[in-house]
Formats: C-alpha cells, structure tokens, sequence
C-alpha cells in the first residue's frame, strides 16, 4: 500500500496526493511515461488479466477545508437513518461502508459506457484509504471488475454521490456484460439527496464541488473539470502516456475524499442534539431533514431557534413550518398565534391557513375575508404563485357569497 498522509493540518489544509504530481500533465514533450511509476501504483496481475492498482492513505485527523475525516467515524449509528429517514440505513457503520466513485468513457451512461477508473474508499484501522483500479486498455475490464468485486464483499453499505443515478447502475451494467453480479446494492447512502436537504437552501448549487467550497471551505487546484475526462482518456489509449492520466487519477481520489468528509460532516449535524450550524438557512433545513425523520421536538428546537432569532426569508419559512406543526397538533391557539406572525411578515401561504382557520375554526367569517383579500394584494400577477392565487380566489368567492346570504 502507497501511504501519502495529509500534511500537517496545521500548515495545510488540503487533503490530496501531492508526492504523485511529479509531471505537469500539459507538459508531453518527449517520450511517453509509465502511469504506474508516476503515481506509485502497481501493475496487478491474476488469471483475469491485468490492471493498474493505486492506494493511497489519509490519517483521519486529516482536514479538508474546515472539516476532518474524523466526523465520519464519531457520528451516532442513527445518523445516516435520521439524514436519510431510510429505515434501509439503521446502524450504519462507517467503517463498513465502501465510498464509490467512477470514471467513465461518457457522461451520459449507457450500453457503450464503460468506468476505466473506480476507486473504493474505506476506513481501515486508523486511516482512510482510497484504493483506485484503472484499466490501461479495454482488455483490462474484466480483470478490474474481479478485483472490485472481491473487494467489495466485506463491506454492507455503498457510499457516493449521485450514485443511484449513474455510478451504480453502470456498474452493474458491466458487471453484467462480465458474467459477474454487482451485489452491493440493498444499503445505499447516496449523499446527493442529504445534501440538497441541508445545503440547497443556501447554496445555488449541490454539486459536490460546490458544496466542498460552500460547506466545508475546501478549494481545489489544477483540477480538471469532469466534462473533459472522457476526451482525455481517449488520448491516452491513443498515446500511451501516463502523463496525461495523472490529474484524472487525482480529480478521482479527492472526489472520494471530499465524498467521506461530506458524509462526516452531514452525520455530525444530525448526530449532535442542541448544536446548531451558524447559518439560518442550514439550521432551518437542518430543522426539515430533523422533520423528516420524525424527529419532532428537536426539529421544532431548529425552527424556534430562527422565528425568534433571524431574520428574512429563513425567520418566515421557520415560522411557517412551527405553524404547521401546531396545527398537526391540533393547538388552534398557537397555531393562530404563529400564522399571524407570518402574516405580519408577508407570507402568502400563512394569509391562506390563517383564512382556513379562522373560517372554519374561528368561524370568523369577516376577518377571514380580510386575511383573503390581504393575501391576494401580495400573489396577485405572481406565476410563481398561481396556485395559490387561485386557491384564495376560490375562498374569496365562497366567503362573499357566504357574506350576501346572511
């Protein structure tokens, strides 16, 4: 095993294999250079064939960005249940969980798409090794999905990121066309779903580069963009030289190692009753994931923590959804007394469950057709809004005629 521990955290805050970029890959002059020697990987051979095989090794204290890979191992064996509300996923443990990431011929999958890179990352012992298998040539395949899948079989739990969409089914697809059965597939953390949860509310996007900067501060370098990694392995098979594979390697290696600290650090914040993050938007969120999951005293803790401390937009959803929650309860006073509060705060939903109330609770028809006509003033030529302007249409009509009855 290649073991490349993190530099000290306390000089360096990104996680990645240094010592393996001893080649600019833009720089080809002269005679092409072995990939195995570039990034200290080694040649594996069986009665399959061969492949290239490339472990590297992190110290859990390890940080990307803000966050360690610590998190992932401290986290409650609830947590991934409680971040997904997946019963499928109770008792995960960390430490038997293969962390998946795939690169591939094209990006939209298919029959004629094939990942010549996979790289499996897990927790052994102390640190957290990703183990990367590259096939040289097409011929390689049927070696590589041997050893993935012997590799895989101690592990009960699959871990990526928009894994259920892409990196799973083609998997399976090539182990099919192999004769073999991907079988890890009944427990699945797909984290891109967990961290639209937590992180959309903040962030314009969720893609795993952007939640590295957004949530955990981490900012690559050199890297190279996903959409030019097909094109660049084509080059390779033409030219035969190692160089040019390097940052491919490395693009996947941190794609698992941001993969296991996002992991962490959303387990942590569904692990850790009474803390809260810093931002409104995460803790309202996280305020929904804690919802979701049924969880509701420390959900309503969440939300409380921003309808009486924020401000904005966050301060409003929060306090429509305390609203919400006291109307599930059937407590019609507080439920009035937060629909009011979001009312004040111009909410176009509370004007039409404050209305609801009060005509058919309250039975307060006049006021409730205030409320109506209130609500209307602010969705009125709104698109976004439509729905809902139709629906106090509707209401405003029921009430007049009600009005003209009496």
């Amino acid at each position: 095993m290649l073991e490349l521990d993190s530099a000290d955290p306390g000089t360096d805050d990104r996680v990645g294999p240094q010592a393996v970029r001893v080649a600019d890959v833009y720089d080809l002059e002269g005679p092409p250079e072995d990939l195995a020697k570039l990034i200290g990987g080694e040649i594996v051979t069986s009665i399959h064939g061969e492949f290239l095989l490339r472990d590297a090794s992190f110290r859990l204290d390890a940080r990307v960005g803000r966050t360690s890979l610590e998190k992932l191992v401290n986290a409650l064996p609830d947590a991934a249940r409680i971040l997904t509300a997946s019963v499928n996923l109770e008792d995960f443990d960390p430490r038997k969980a293969a962390f998946i990431d795939t690169e591939t011929t094209g990006l939209s999958g298919g029959a004629g798409t094939a990942a010549f890179l996979v790289a499996v990352g897990f927790i052994a012992e102390d640190a957290f090794v990703v183990r990367q298998y590259f096939m040289r040539d097409f011929h390689e395949e049927k070696a590589l999905i041997r050893a993935v899948e012997r590799d895989l079989e101690r592990f009960d739990t699959i871990v990526s990121f928009n894994g259920k969409q892409f990196d799973i089914p083609l998997l399976e697809s090539r182990f099919r066309l192999q004769r073999r059965v991907f079988r890890q597939t009944d427990r699945h953390l797909d984290m891109l779903h967990p961290g639209r949860r937590l992180w959309k509310a903040r962030l314009e996007s969720c893609s795993l580069q952007s939640l590295e900067r957004g949530v955990m501060g981490f900012h690559r370098e050199d890297d190279i963009p996903g959409a030019f990694i097909p094109e660049r392995y084509f080059e390779y098979l033409r030219r035969k030289d190692g160089r040019l594979m390097v940052q491919v390697l490395e693009h996947n290696l941190q794609d698992i190692v941001s993969l296991a600290a996002l992991t962490g650090e959303a387990l942590a914040m569904v692990s850790e009753p009474g803390a809260l993050p810093e931002d409104a938007f995460d803790i309202l969120s996280l305020g929904r994931v804690l919802e979701r999951a049924d969880l509701d005293e420390r959900s309503e803790e969440a939300y409380r923590v921003i309808a009486e401390n924020g401000s904005g937009r966050a301060r409003v959803d929060a306090t429509v959804r305390l609203a919400y929650r006291a109307k599930a309860r059937k407590n019609h006073d507080e439920a009035e007394r937060l629909w009011r509060i979001a009312v004040s705060l111009a909410s176009a939903i509370a004007h039409r469950e404050l209305a609801m109330l009060l005509e058919h609770t309250r039975k307060d028809k006049a006021d409730a057709l205030r409320i109506v006509d209130d609500g209307l003033d602010l969705v009125t030529g709104r698109s976004d809004l439509a729905t809902l302007e139709d629906d106090l249409l509707k209401r405003r009509a029921r009430l007049t005629k009600t009005k003209k009855h009496r």
